[in-house]
């Protein structure tokens, strides 16, 4: 339904692949005329100016647009490889069954080799794919009774990460990646507290994520507050119809009007709407392509060492955003580990760590740390 418009028929069509509407389609019968015999119920030339004629005339148009969309779709998609990046299949953890295969790998996949079409800017012209991935009415078992870290919720989450990583790297190697945005979106929320049954009922608000080169990297809205037992609700803190504008304006240069009456029905950007609703444009694209080097800095670093130069001892100091376990280790030029200097939880934070170094010999050395996605290495010099 969400590609339906009012007063028009669908504008949308739904394959599982490429090759399988192809040859779906071939297989029809009615496409290949026989001298004498009818089988499409082509109407006679006297009728083609009737009601009927013109009626069936149009079914008819339909079905030969439909056998040339499908060729050329396959055509497309044989002319583009398959590619050398490794879609996730499974979850590798505990999960229900029936939770633990990637729905999302093999739509993703196709979608990358439309969009490459074999290069030089062969792929389709389609400007919107809509992929699926389902489960997230859990309103029982939404986690393990055992434990709350694992369970089909863990799963989808960890579907949805490691695929949309895999198709970001595969967009990349295509060379694509900036023209590619992806945008999460549900029909529901969940609410805050368990329902009894280690699952959630339905709730008012929802994620949604934002994938890709084009944009602002960071977290618009603020974190429910989870102290206040009274409050069992995710509240909205953005029409969802907000997202969509801002995308349509900044990425896809929809012109201003167009978006305000065909969406909102009046002034979106500048003034407020008949309701009393406010609405303003949200940083979600970026106003040229850049890395998300500066945002990740923010959140996770590990700094120069000092002194750099060492003699006996230095001092490596790190931050992490979240909780983990940190493994900080020395190691020489051929990667061999000379000394262990921490491998343990550490909290949010900066974190100073007194490294001593005695009886390791003059040369050149790399501290290295890795804790979640923090992964970076830096060069020390050992002198006497």
């Amino acid at each position: 339904l969400i590609f339906h418009q009012e007063g028009n028929i669908p504008t949308s069509i739904s394959i599982n692949d490429p090759v399988g509407f192809a040859n779906l389609v071939d297989n029809l019968e009615g496409f290949d005329d026989i001298d004498g015999v009818d089988p499409r119920g082509i109407p006679p030339q006297a009728l083609d100016s009737s009601p009927y004629g013109q009626e069936l005339n149009w079914i008819l148009g339909l079905e030969d647009k439909s056998q040339d969309y499908a060729s050329r779709l396959v055509e497309i998609y044989n002319q583009a490889s398959a590619g050398t990046t490794t879609y996730p299949e499974s979850y590798p953890f505990r999960a229900p069954r029936g939770s633990l295969r990637n729905p999302l790998s093999a739509q993703l996949q196709i979608v990358s080799r439309l969009l490459d079409g074999g290069g030089a800017g062969q792929g389709v012209q389609t400007k919107v794919f809509l992929l699926r991935i389902g489960g997230f009415d859990t309103h029982a078992g939404q986690v393990e009774a055992d434990d709350p870290t694992m369970g089909g919720h863990a799963a989808k989450l960890y579907h949805i990460s490691t695929a949309m990583q895999a198709f970001q790297n595969d967009l990349r190697e295509r060379g694509i990646e900036d023209r590619v945005l992806t945008i999460t979106t549900s029909e529901f929320g969940r609410r805050i507290n368990s329902n009894g049954s280690f699952g959630t009922d339905h709730g008012t608000g929802a994620p949604m994520l934002i994938f890709g080169s084009g944009v602002q990297p960071g977290v618009l809205g603020t974190n429910q507050d989870l102290t206040n037992n009274s409050v069992r609700n995710v509240q909205m803190q953005f029409d969802y119809r907000q997202v969509y504008a801002n995308i349509l304006r900044d990425w896809m240069e929809v012109d201003e009007e167009v978006v305000n009456n065909d969406i909102f029905f009046g002034d979106f950007f500048n003034g407020p709407k008949d309701d009393g609703g406010f609405f303003e444009p949200l940083p979600l694209i970026a106003t040229e392509v850049t890395s998300t080097e500066g945002f990740f800095k923010d959140r996770f670093s590990l700094n120069d060492a000092y002194p750099n130069p060492a003699v006996d001892h230095t001092n490596i100091s790190f931050y992490i955003n979240t909780g983990n376990n940190v493994n900080l280790k020395i190691m020489d030029q051929t990667g061999k580990t000379v000394r262990q200097v921490i491998n343990e939880r550490r909290e949010i934070g900066q974190h100073n760590v007194r490294v001593d170094l005695t009886g390791l010999k003059p040369g050149l050395y790399f501290y290295q740390i890795e804790s979640g996605i923090l992964k970076d290495s830096k060069k020390l010099m050992i002198i006497k």
